[in-house]
């Protein structure tokens, strides 16, 4: 079923060279609405803030209902959905990992804030008067930077998402890594054998895989090792007890 959900690419890939994009959700609804009327997924990172919308959200197959101000962080290859009423009132920020990622330790922020990399313990975040008024003067920085096509705007709306970033983690991410974190390796693995079944034919290198899941060649190697050897020995250990038990496998 999977196979059959659309992947949508950054947009206006084509004709510029910014894989970075804020717009408000009521813009989306009105110049997208017949790209996101159907459950998708995407090639690149998306945080949507509902600040008074009302509507449902359904993401890799659970439904969250949404009735007060509320943010999502989508990790690539997420599979969702969002309906909302007429003129939703909020933002969409995405960005693509090679914008961001120019450094591995702005790949290590993204795997270690606990906003991303959490499908198997997935859920959306509330946002407070306090956290909004903060996030709003952040996304007025983004919108004035976006806009003016200033000298190295580039690096300028990179330091402000990995702001954004930053403070995001501090309210919600920070306590959830914890919890999170011992879930991310099997997610990576099962992420990296799901694309290997489709894409072997043309990726025949570690760091093809690293570059779709935003790691690096040498953490992805590690993790799909120690989850591999797991997983026998977990294996090798139920037969044992069965045979012990001299019950029928």
């Amino acid at each position: 079923m999977n196979a059959n959900i659309p992947v949508i690419e950054m947009v206006d890939s084509t004709s510029h060279q910014l894989p970075f994009e804020l717009q408000t959700m009521d813009y989306i609804d009105e110049h997208r609405h017949n790209r996101i009327d159907h459950p998708h997924k995407h090639d690149y990172f998306v945080i949507i803030w509902m600040k008074s919308v009302e509507g449902k959200h359904m993401v890799d197959f659970q439904e969250f209902v949404v009735d007060q101000p509320t943010i999502f962080f989508l990790t690539p290859g997420q599979i969702h959905q969002l309906v909302t009423g007429p003129h939703p009132d909020g933002y969409v920020l995405s960005f693509h990992a090679d914008f961001f990622c120019t450094s591995e330790s702005q790949r290590e922020l993204l795997l270690q804030t606990g906003l991303f990399y959490n499908c198997s313990q997935f859920h959306p975040h509330t946002v407070s008067a306090v956290q909004a008024i903060l996030l709003e003067k952040l996304i007025v920085l983004i919108q004035a930077e976006q806009e003016q096509h200033a000298y190295m705007q580039h690096e300028s709306l990179r330091s402000l998402l990995q702001l954004f970033l930053i403070q995001c983690s501090r309210f919600w991410g920070h306590s959830a890594a914890s919890g999170s974190i011992a879930s991310r390796p099997a997610w990576l693995t099962r992420r990296f054998l799901n694309l290997l079944e489709t894409d072997y034919r043309t990726h025949a290198k570690v760091s093809d895989y690293a570059r779709k899941l935003v790691v690096t060649p040498n953490h992805l190697n590690e993790t799909i090792k120690k989850q591999l050897v797991s997983q026998l020995v977990n294996t090798l250990k139920n037969e044992s007890y069965w045979k012990q038990k001299d019950w029928p496998l």
